[in-house]
């Protein structure tokens, strides 16, 4: 079987023999880019992370905060996907929307004198706000002497984007987000407005936009256990992004705890469904059309390999560094739903560095340290990033950071080919094919 060298050794083996060849195809490509340590910026992510350069990656997360997610309509959304992990929190409830005065306060007391260097602005739906809230949000930020400074960025389903919405973001250096499902079956199935109506043609409107501006984006598609169950699908999901001329993607699968999110966890992969369609995603990442093309989970994979840790929070290891703020300006880790032992104070009331020695982020810097803790016995717990979100750990079913993720297998008692270890033996057979194809031509 596979080891964790070997993987290591067969994209090493890849950069060499390309080195040579000067290849111009999404595999090698995308090799170069992690050897050469070029950055994600246009992926629309996270930016601010400390990159610890030793191979052994031993260092455990990190306790000062890099990243602020803000949530000016909390979990407000023009949109009702069927897999989403905040509804459960929306049903029956009349969660406020972030006012002006309050978001400059937040913005003072969390990212004045601090080490934040990225304020993305999340949801539900962010563009709900409006365009005066944007303009008082980059107003504030010029106050504060920290125009230019700060990474900005949001994540949008795009349905409302206009044109004056991409004027703002080019004006302003935003790096935007836009989540689609794929092709107009696959996004309309699951990502629907209020009345069940899909919201395809709604997105791609928005995506022309963006392009006829010649702005740079990503998009985020979710899949979740009945789409990973169609034949064929990753390269369908992937032939309509390249065929929409789309060259950032990330592909997550739907998961969420059902003791924080309800219903929305039925959409859950397990883990065989997992390792099935993630190896069947590089294969068609592997196999894809577009030279250009930048598949986050899988570089955040190869980027893991080299000396240098990827940049997206759940595969880095870092997601210590992320808070979130609400409406109500209750601050806790990132926008997924945690329990209320996780809410480390108010952000109304609070600045960042006495947020930072609360009892409830100290809680939860440890479990997330005792979370990784589980993982060092497996030889991929690098690639995972120690564990992955603490979102999606679990200890006797119930969510919990210092529990076991999800698709961790080696720490389940079913078969250790499954799950993030089985996902990752077979993308050394991704890789070992691809550079045997790569020696076969080299003379051809």
């Amino acid at each position: 079987m596979a080891t964790l060298n070997d993987l290591r050794a067969v994209v090493r083996d890849i950069h060499i023999t390309n080195s040579r060849q000067k290849r111009n195809n999404v595999v090698t490509n995308t090799i170069k880019r992690a050897f050469d340590r070029e950055a994600n910026a246009a992926f629309g992510l996270i930016q601010g992370f400390y990159h610890p350069t030793d191979v052994t990656f031993a260092k455990g997360p990190d306790s000062k905060t890099k990243v602020l997610l803000m949530k000016p309509v909390g979990d407000h959304c023009n949109l009702k996907c069927e897999y989403c992990y905040e509804i459960q929190r929306l049903t029956g409830t009349h969660e406020k929307v972030m006012g002006v005065d309050e978001m400059r306060t937040y913005l003072r007391n969390l990212v004045a004198h601090s080490d934040i260097s990225d304020v993305f602005l999340h949801g539900g739906e962010p563009l709900l706000a409006g365009k005066k809230f944007f303009k008082e949000f980059i107003d504030t930020i010029k106050q504060m002497g920290l125009y230019g400074q700060l990474t900005l960025g949001v994540q949008t389903n795009g349905t409302l984007l206009d044109q004056e919405w991409c004027d703002f973001f080019m004006e302003h250096n935003f790096s935007i987000g836009i989540s689609l499902d794929g092709d107009e079956e696959l996004n309309n199935k699951h990502r629907v407005d209020h009345k069940g109506r899909g919201s395809y043609e709604q997105v791609m409107k928005g995506i022309k936009l963006l392009q006829d501006n010649d702005m740079v984006f990503g998009i985020i598609t979710v899949v979740g256990s009945e789409t990973a169950a169609i034949p064929g699908i990753a390269k369908r999901i992937l032939d309509h992004h390249i065929g929409i001329g789309v060259d950032y993607v990330d592909v997550h699968p739907a998961f969420t705890p059902k003791d924080t999110s309800g219903n929305s966890a039925d959409s859950n992969m397990s883990r065989v469904q997992y390792t099935s369609f993630m190896t069947e995603l590089a294969y068609a990442w592997a196999q894809s059309s577009n030279p250009n093309l930048r598949l986050r989970c899988i570089e955040d994979i190869i980027q893991n390999l080299t000396n240098e840790r990827s940049v997206s929070c759940f595969a880095s290891g870092y997601c210590t560094s992320i808070i979130g703020v609400d409406p109500s300006g209750a601050v806790s880790p990132c926008t997924r739903p945690f329990h209320n032992e996780y809410t480390f104070g108010n952000a109304g009331e609070l600045d960042l560095q006495t947020i930072e020695q609360q009892d409830a982020f100290k809680k939860f810097v440890k479990n997330e340290s005792k979370g990784q803790d589980i993982t060092k016995a497996c030889e991929w717990s690098g690639l995972c990033g120690f564990g992955n979100c603490p979102h999606e750990r679990f200890t006797d079913g119930k969510q919990d950071p210092a529990g076991k993720h999800v698709y961790c297998s080696c720490h389940h008692e079913d078969n250790p080919n499954n799950g993030y270890p089985g996902f990752y033996k077979n993308l050394f057979k991704v890789f070992q094919e691809y550079h045997q194809w790569l020696l076969q031509t080299e003379y051809a």
